[in-house]
């Protein structure tokens, strides 16, 4: 009877310890697609960003654009 509960108590932990690692995995995976996706979301993001310019746009307004595409690729590159 006491060696049923030794076992018990010394496979448990184990088999929790598993658990724990397969899900830690499972997680870790989901999040680096997570990272890729958003990475090629954001270079997009960019490359429309910095090509893209409306014919109507005024030169004030093209400007400030300019000015503040440095900004805004750091922070997606980041």
């Amino acid at each position: 009877m006491e060696n049923s509960f030794y076992y018990f108590f010394s496979s448990t932990p184990q088999v929790l310890g598993g658990i724990w690692a397969l899900f830690g995995v499972f997680v870790l995976f989901k999040i680096q697609s997570l990272t890729t996706d958003l990475i090629s979301i954001s270079k997009e993001l960019l490359y429309w960003l910095q090509h893209y310019s409306i014919r109507s746009e005024s030169n004030e307004s093209l400007n400030e654009r300019v000015t503040i595409m440095p900004e805004i690729s750091q922070s997606i590159l980041t």
